[in-house]
């Protein structure tokens, strides 16, 4: 794997996490604030919590930095027999960020005003209009 190989990777796995973040805060739309924006923090800490791995990269690097979700699992999954041992180690991490983005989300939206909602239009004055009438005859 070359370094543009990383690179590349990585931009595709921030591209499919921003996309994924864009559905979810769709999804949570119509959730009262504060609950929709603790769920975004959590869904934003799951996809972007780092997690350093020691391995020799092509440009000479001794460090990557991966998703920390993507290690859970790739742990988990390749070590049956330690498999909790596996999930707290790169759990831990996006808990503690989960938590820090969390309390900030929800001091942000008890905080932050509320968004001003648009004013409804009045009502359009309903008038019997008779199709078959010519618009001279029609009643006012």
């Amino acid at each position: 794997m070359t370094a543009a190989d990383i690179e590349l990777a990585r931009m595709t796995y921030l591209a499919a996490a921003l996309g994924a973040l864009l559905f979810a805060s769709i999804m949570l739309r119509g959730l009262w604030r504060p609950l929709r924006m603790l769920l975004l923090a959590g869904v934003l800490s799951l996809l972007f919590t780092p997690f350093f791995v020691q391995q020799k990269l092509p440009d000479g690097h001794e460090q990557n930095m991966v998703p920390a979700f993507v290690v859970m699992l790739y742990d988990a999954a390749n070590n049956r027999a330690e498999w909790r041992q596996a999930i707290q180690r790169a759990g831990t991490p996006i808990a503690v960020v989960a938590g820090i983005t969390g309390l900030l989300a929800l001091v942000l939206a008890f905080l932050l005003p509320k968004p001003a909602k648009p004013a409804k239009p009045a009502p359009a004055k309903k008038t019997k209009a008779n199709p078959y009438l010519p618009e001279d005859f029609q009643p006012e």
